[in-house]
């Protein structure tokens, strides 16, 4: 057993990367430039990591868990080696995105309200119980992922300091950092007022997606909106025995979370996953909510694992809807289009408040060519019960035949036929230029009207420190059966000026100040 890196990187950007095993005898202990080669019964993960995320905009780490060994132990030692190696850049960007949400969304509170934490402890504690008494193949996935959280609190924590000490429910809470502002709405309902405000609702536009297919070739893509002082990257590929059907995934992540949160993956099962998220204007649905439910970051990398096709994956990911995170899921089936097949090759689902819904748009995909999401469900239904319609009257960006993306990608999507065209239509803003970046409302340029949003480019008071900060591609070519993905981190800047932290607010920690230009990089996935 070999870990080998297949990163094919920017010249002058190659990352210095560290070999670590973590060892069991008796505790678990993280040994650094370990040189073992082969799996013992003491070896339970072996780790190849770069920190060096100002090179590339990356941190890397590639794993293999011990097959010899049980799932829990396998994950434990994982979560585990994530909490002690990358303590640092852990509370680095824990404390970025908390700042940020209680300034932007808990009206400058200190901390978390009461309630919040009620929540999450009541959430955690079902989450537990339900993993303990439940046997069958979904929930030892369930137990699996909840050990490596255990194994990631175990290991921060020994190596924390006072000043950055993180209890298991703020971890917890950290780990659920897409589902907490639908959690608030739920559990604090005083709050909603605040969370609809119209210059906050924009700032729920998170990511653009497109799948296009051109030839024999497909490219299934997602970039990730967020506040820019998120930008603490962890590029992930993790080879494991769990029982699941998926053996490797690769996926973009942050530091400890054992799912992607952005959410991007790929999988050697040959499923290509993204989501975008979708809004709710209809507060009434959150009553729907309830603490007995699965937060997101269990409920992706399972049904990633387990899914055999896009149809089982749309089954997997709507069990114990939260009603939190609520998505639009894109999953393509390498598969399937190895097959040329016409149905089967693209599904979709997206969630609401009490209610998932999933269908088979490879009719779409095949018509059209490509199938685009952008924070706007594409289901009739789901918009109306959701209050699209309402919210369109008074934001174009909610319409999804009207937006400016929209019509972006009915412009210009169809054109795609390259992987470097891919790059270049995924990284696009050129707000200054594009007729379709034109906001009658304020009569000027929108930046955020792109498919890499700019809002720190704004000129009025609402420049905000938010938009796209990356892309990530998957590309599989069934004439030669090549499956490769492609990544970069840093906002948009073909043309545009290149992002750089200046006095806009903007918590950063362990961040670099700029210029943000950094480079594309490629690794390939194995087929099983």
């Amino acid at each position: 057993m070999t870990l080998l890196f297949s990163l094919i990187l920017a010249k002058d950007e190659q990352p210095n990367f560290t070999k670590y095993c973590v060892q069991k005898d008796g505790v678990l202990k993280v040994i650094e430039n370990c040189e073992i080669t082969t799996f013992t019964p003491d070896i339970v993960v072996i780790l190849n990591i770069s920190l060096e995320m100002n090179k590339t905009g990356w941190m890397f780490m590639e794993a293999e868990t011990n097959p010899s060994l049980t799932g829990k132990e396998q994950m434990l030692g994982l979560g585990y080696a994530e909490g002690f190696i990358f303590h640092e850049s852990l509370a680095n960007h824990q404390a970025n995105i908390k700042e940020y949400f209680l300034k932007t969304d808990f009206e400058n509170d200190p901390d978390y309200p009461d309630e919040m934490y009620q929540f999450y402890t009541d959430n955690m504690a079902w989450t537990r119980q339900m993993s303990q008494t439940n046997r069958d193949a979904y929930w030892k996935q369930v137990a699996y992922t909840m050990a490596h959280f255990d194994g990631l609190v175990l290991g921060y924590q020994q190596q924390a300091n006072a000043s950055s000490f993180l209890s298991e429910l703020d971890l917890f809470m950290y780990m659920s950092s897409g589902d907490l502002l639908d959690v608030v709405k739920f559990a604090i309902p005083n709050k909603r007022h605040w969370l609809n405000r119209p210059e906050l609702d924009e700032l729920n536009d998170h990511c653009s997606g497109l799948v296009r297919v051109s030839g024999d070739k497909v490219f299934v893509s997602q970039v990730a909106w967020f506040t820019f002082g998120a930008m603490t990257r962890v590029s992930k590929k993790i080879k494991f025995n769990l029982g699941s059907r998926a053996k490797e995934i690769k996926f973009s992540s942050y530091p400890g979370f054992s799912y992607s949160f952005d959410d991007w993956y790929q999988t050697d099962s040959g499923l290509m996953v993204f989501e975008t998220t979708d809004s709710v204007y209809v507060d009434e649905l959150y009553e729907l909510c309830s603490t007995e439910s699965l937060m997101t970051w269990f409920k992706a990398p399972i049904a990633s694992r387990l899914a055999a096709d896009g149809e089982e994956f749309m089954s997997i990911i709507g069990r114990y809807n939260s009603g939190t995170y609520n998505n639009q899921w894109v999953v393509l089936d390498v598969k399937k289009f190895n097959q040329k097949s016409t149905a089967d090759v693209l599904w979709i689902s997206e969630q609401i408040p009490g209610k998932v819904s999933a269908y088979d748009a490879t009719p779409r995909l095949l018509s059209e060519g490509y199938f685009p999401s952008y924070n706007n469900p594409s289901q009739l239904e789901i918009r109306l019960i959701s209050g699209y319609p309402e919210a369109a009257a008074k934001n174009r960006s909610k319409d999804y035949f009207k937006s400016a993306r929209a019509q972006i990608y009915l412009r210009d999507a169809n054109k795609i036929e390259t992987i470097e065209q891919m790059k270049a239509f995924m990284r696009y803003n050129d707000y200054l230029h594009d007729p379709l970046a034109y906001e009658p409302k304020t009569d000027s340029q929108e930046p955020a009207d792109a498919i890499a949003s700019r809002y720190d480019l704004r000129t009025d008071s609402r420049i905000n420190c938010y938009g796209a900060f990356d892309a990530k591609i998957g590309e599989y070519d069934r004439a030669t059966g090549k499956y490769t993905t492609h990544f970069i981190s840093s906002p948009a800047y073909d043309n545009v000026p290149a992002f750089e932290f200046t006095d806009l607010w903007c918590p950063r920690r362990g961040l670099a100040e700029g210029k943000y230009m950094h480079e594309w990089v490629e690794d390939e996935v194995t087929l099983n």
